[in-house]
């Protein structure tokens, strides 16, 4: 369900989220807040957007963005983000997931060693720290995360990990919600399709996000 809709792209919620909505309720939030920020372009990649690729990066990581510090905000300082994206050439509709997690976890190295570990556990290539940006030259497709905290403190922690697919594997679409799930302590909401919100659930979900989210929402004044 849509929540805020930008020049280039937009954010729904997850129709599974993997939080319940109690879930981050000690750190100051009432909903899941796991969020899809989608391109309005229905495209498998950025690189097969064009010109528009650009554009809609450019949206979409104001977005994320924007979520990274209302999450940091509305928990004062105690949860910050984790980002995923698939980019597949074979893929439908490239999209990032967004997702809170314990500031801690980011700041201990846990959430990185998390994808690093589920990695290795499924003989999957090794994770590289780039920044791809829109990946426009970017040949292969690819699995990419950005973690990301902030503790008020000691300032901003990002991090950009990548890994490359390539037809020696299998790679598992719900890679980055597998990981999160065990991270988490979610795996019995592992399967999206197992926690799938009633449509007045979906509706108090989107209207508790747009509320929270309205002080940082940019595409209220667009």
């Amino acid at each position: 369900m849509i929540c805020c809709i930008g020049t280039e792209a937009y954010v729904t919620t997850a129709k599974g989220p993997l939080p319940g909505p109690d879930h981050f309720a000690s750190s100051g939030l009432s909903f899941p807040c796991h969020q899809l920020i989608i391109p309005l372009s229905h495209e498998s990649t950025f690189q097969a957007m064009g010109e528009d690729a650009d554009k809609t990066y450019k949206d979409m990581t104001r977005f994320k963005e924007a979520m990274q510090a209302m999450v940091a905000s509305q928990s004062k300082y105690k949860l910050g983000a984790v980002t995923w994206e698939i980019s597949r050439q074979k893929g439908i509709h490239i999209h990032w997931q967004f997702l809170p997690v314990s500031h801690h976890l980011i700041r201990k190295g846990l959430v990185e060693a998390a994808f690093k570990v589920e990695a290795e556990n499924q003989k999957y290539p090794t994770f590289q720290e780039e920044d791809l940006g829109p990946a426009t030259n970017e040949p292969t497709d690819f699995f990419r995360v950005w973690i990301w905290a902030d503790d008020g403190e000691t300032g901003i922690q990002s991090k950009e990990l990548v890994m490359r697919l390539d037809d020696s594997f299998r790679f598992d679409l719900q890679f980055g919600r597998r990981v999160m799930a065990k991270l988490l302590g979610l795996e019995a909401r592992l399967s999206w399709r197992d926690v799938v919100q009633s449509t007045p659930e979906e509706i108090e979900d989107v209207n508790r996000f747009k509320s929270t989210f309205k002080p940082w929402d940019f595409s209220l004044e667009e």
